[in-house]
């Protein structure tokens, strides 16, 4: 229904298939690949370990194309909120030619705009 109806192609994840109420139903097959059969694309086994290494077994004789959909998914998902953002920078650096007038400023007692009080040495005692 999400994916057909409502034509939903974003990242879908199951609950943990250990729920009692699919695991006293259903294979570990049924949970797994048939979840990705669904249109599942992370299938979520939360506490057993060897439940885990199963479910990958089942996972790994599906069917590619009930496979290969979920990672297309994964991978978008993936692309979109796990790449690093580049920032470009409006000036080269470091160090900022911004920065060095600044410091320069400070350095010479320069009244600044938007800093409130008297200039001061902080190398001085009071």
């Amino acid at each position: 229904m999400l994916r057909d109806q409502l034509g939903y192609d974003g990242l879908v994840l199951s609950d943990d298939i250990e729920m009692r109420a699919v695991a006293d139903h259903f294979s570990v097959e049924a949970r797994s690949v048939g979840a990705l059969r669904a249109g599942v694309d992370v299938v979520l086994a939360c506490s057993a370990a060897d439940l885990r290494e199963e479910c990958l077994a089942k996972l790994e004789r599906a069917p590619d194309g009930v496979v290969e959909d979920a990672l297309r998914r994964l991978i978008a998902f993936k692309e979109r909120f796990a790449a690093p953002k580049v920032v470009a920078l409006t000036e080269p650096g470091p160090p900022f030619a911004s920065h060095r007038a600044l410091a320069s400023a400070l350095r010479e007692g320069q009244e600044l705009e938007g800093v409130a009080g008297p200039s001061f040495d902080p190398t001085e005692r009071a």
